[in-house]
């Protein structure tokens, strides 16, 4: 697949991710799952036009991703020691945390009021780095519940991940879709490994960047003595 391939499926792949449902998104490294993540605001505004507008459009989704535990998040008081990776405190448990805490904004308070007013778009980016399979499942089954549990309140829930146990889990209420073309999640599951050729990724990977970069850039005026469009 050649770069502008891999951009106009990328776009493709926003487009198919539906609003007001789960989405389970795979793909090997390299295969643009964070270039996704980025671009979600735009794919939920084309979703609800009305509801997202230019100046919510920045805050309409809530993302988690697992490298917030391995950083300093002083924005969050006293509570960055619940989001960050300590000696004692089990990767587990930080990555619970930062999920919980996703899915708390939702809740009401004593008198039945939202925590927070506004409704956002849900992504938990590969929630299983570093932990067992055994957290994966307890993770993903708790990721479950909490969907069901407030699937009404939110524009939809998006989960990045390279993880059989979570796939396995969430499959039968979420929507899959895999960059590396697989059909169905019993499709993903049932795939053959095949080792990454690494040089190869990085070459592909830089291709990607580049191009993306300057399809962001405004278009220039073509130098004197070029034919002008």
């Amino acid at each position: 697949m050649n770069t502008e391939e891999h951009i106009d499926k990328i776009v493709d792949t926003l487009r198919k991710i539906p609003m007001n449902e789960l989405t389970c998104l795979t793909g090997g490294n390299g295969k643009g799952k964070s270039l996704i993540r980025k671009q979600m605001p735009f794919a939920v505004q084309r979703g609800f036009p009305e509801e997202v507008t230019e100046k919510n459009l920045p805050s309409v989704c809530r993302s988690v991703s697992m490298q917030l535990r391995t950083e300093s998040r002083p924005e969050f008081g006293a509570l960055c020691n619940m989001t960050h990776d300590w000696p004692l405190t089990p990767t587990s448990v930080s990555t619970y945390h930062l999920i919980k805490g996703l899915f708390q904004e939702l809740e009401t308070d004593e008198n039945n009021r939202r925590r927070e007013q506004k409704k956002h778009y849900l992504i938990i980016d590969e929630p299983e780095i570093g932990m067992s399979r055994e957290s994966q499942l307890g993770i993903a089954e708790y990721i479950k519940k909490q969907y069901l549990d407030h699937k009404k309140e939110i524009y939809g829930l998006l989960v990045i991940t390279h993880s059989e146990t979570i796939v396995k889990t969430l499959k039968d209420i979420s929507t899959f879709i895999s960059l590396d073309d697989y059909g169905s999640a019993e499709e993903w599951l049932d795939r053959e490994i095949a080792a990454t050729d690494f040089e190869q990724l990085e070459k592909e990977s830089e291709k990607l960047f580049v191009a993306v970069r300057d399809q962001s850039k405004p278009h220039k005026e073509k130098e004197d003595g070029e034919e002008r469009g």
